[in-house]
């Protein structure tokens, strides 16, 4: 927090849920995605979506740069509880 400059409020991963979804080896990859994507509307009704803490690694996959292979995922920071801030 103190080297980022940022208050506790601003902290969006120190909980994570992850939902993994297995292609099959790639036989399924196609099924897979669109569950990924159908989950989603799931999470929005259980927890309210931080405005621009959304990035979507299925459709532009990111790269490792150490090992060069590419991986999707979807990251979808949400408000578990509301922060009051006692200051």
């Amino acid at each position: 927090m103190m080297k980022k400059c940022v208050g506790v409020q601003e902290i969006y991963d120190a909980r994570a849920l992850r939902i993994i979804v297995d292609d099959m080896g790639g036989k399924r990859e196609a099924a897979a995605i669109a569950a990924c994507y159908r989950l989603l509307p799931a999470v929005h009704r259980l927890w309210r979506p931080v405005w621009g803490e959304t990035d979507d690694y299925i459709a532009n996959p990111k790269v490792d740069i150490v090992t060069l292979a590419s991986y999707n995922l979807y990251l979808l920071a949400v408000i578990l509880f509301e922060y009051k801030d006692k200051c």
